[in-house]
């Protein structure tokens, strides 16, 4: 129940944030994907997106517990930026940060999961990530 909670949370706060941005004129809608590396239809990557979303979803219920709320954290960021893609044809953008790409709270979240995932695996010497 806890991962429900935390789940639409995390994408109320991520949506929220999106709908300030592009009504207070700072905010992109961004068609690409990758922080904008990869240059594909929103179609496309709309399709790869969900693949990647299912993948993640049939495997969150068999990882380890500690690995929990990681993978929560880049499912709940994926999803909310699918919304996006099926809602305004692209994900909002709005987070500008020296050189670095425009980027949103969803993506943050994702590559923050991801290194604190990488971190866990290498520092607990742990490569169990499956229960």
């Amino acid at each position: 129940m806890k991962n429900y909670i935390l789940f639409a949370l995390i994408v109320l706060i991520d949506q929220l944030t999106k709908f300030f941005a592009i009504n207070m004129n700072f905010g992109v809608i961004n068609k690409t994907a990758s922080l904008g590396f990869m240059q594909l239809s929103n179609s496309v990557i709309a399709v790869i997106s969900i693949v990647v979303l299912v993948c993640l979803i049939i495997v969150f219920g068999k990882i380890s517990i500690k690995f929990n709320v990681l993978f929560l954290l880049i499912i709940t960021g994926g999803a909310s930026n699918m919304i996006d893609r099926v809602l305004r044809g692209g994900v909002v953008d709005f987070i500008k940060i020296w050189k670095f790409p425009v980027f949103n709270f969803a993506d943050l979240l994702i590559c923050f999961a991801i290194f604190l995932l990488v971190v866990k695996v290498v520092k607990t010497n742990d490569k169990k990530i499956f229960s």
